[in-house]
């Protein structure tokens, strides 16, 4: 499109402030971005830019949700398979659930029991 206006809650979303925003829509990528070093520093980012002390049960309950071990919070971000990059950028955006959450295809790298995991 052209021409046009996109509206969130009635509102243009050009006259909306970013960072409030982005809080209430989120976006998870096929291709997911990782940043940082280890999935620790991705997983604590959200809570960061919220100025926020996660308490880490919060983390470990995630890890064993999409069948993740606890161990993998250490993990360097380069090692991760593309189904582990993907089930780290859907916990990362679920941690503070926004109003819109949209996913880009976020299963294709999982296999029938991850899928089945994540679907829940």
């Amino acid at each position: 499109p052209t021409s046009g206006t996109l509206l969130f809650e009635g509102e243009d979303v050009s006259t909306l402030k970013p960072e409030i925003y982005r809080q209430q829509v989120s976006y998870c990528a096929q291709t997911p971005t990782l940043f940082g070093d280890t999935v620790y520093d991705n997983l604590i980012f959200p809570w960061q830019i919220r100025n926020q002390q996660p308490d880490p049960a919060i983390f470990l309950d995630f890890l064993e949700r999409f069948a993740l071990p606890d161990t993998i919070l250490t993990k360097n971000i380069a090692e991760l398979s593309g189904g582990e990059k993907q089930r780290i950028s859907l916990i990362r955006n679920l941690q503070f659930m926004p109003k819109v959450l949209l996913l880009d295809e976020i299963t294709s790298a999982l296999d029938e029991s991850n899928k089945h995991n994540v679907n829940e």
